[in-house]
């Protein structure tokens, strides 16, 4: 359990933690807007629910971070939140078809400029 910091011309974006407890860090340098938040299972979808997620990269505007998840772990996921099936999108709803051999997946998040601050694409 190690800091990860990822740094653009507007951002520092990354995750530490506290007592074991994973937080995530987006600063804006250019309006000093910053929040932290304790989220452990990841980053939230608020898109469409579907699962959390840690970014591992961010593209040299600081608006787009990305991160590669392993297929087994996105159909454990999905097993074991049936009950969100009717929230998620149809594109999250078509991983149901991997196996858990296939390639990893690449997942892409927006960072808004919005008071929510980040929205996965």
């Amino acid at each position: 359990m190690h800091p990860f910091y990822l740094e653009t011309e507007y951002y520092i974006l990354g995750t530490f933690f506290v007592n074991q407890s994973r937080h995530f860090l987006f600063h804006n340098k250019k309006t000093g807007l910053r929040k932290i938040s304790k989220l452990p299972d990841g980053l939230i979808n608020d898109l469409d629910g579907s699962m959390p997620f840690e970014f591992t990269s961010v593209n040299n505007a600081g608006t787009e971070i990305a991160c590669i998840i392993d297929a087994g772990e996105i159909l454990a996921w999905l097993s074991s939140n049936k009950s969100k099936y009717d929230k998620i999108s149809k594109e999250f709803m078509e991983l149901e078809d991997l196996t858990s051999n296939a390639n990893p997946v690449v997942i892409i998040g927006y960072v808004s400029t919005s008071s929510k601050g980040l929205h996965p694409r």
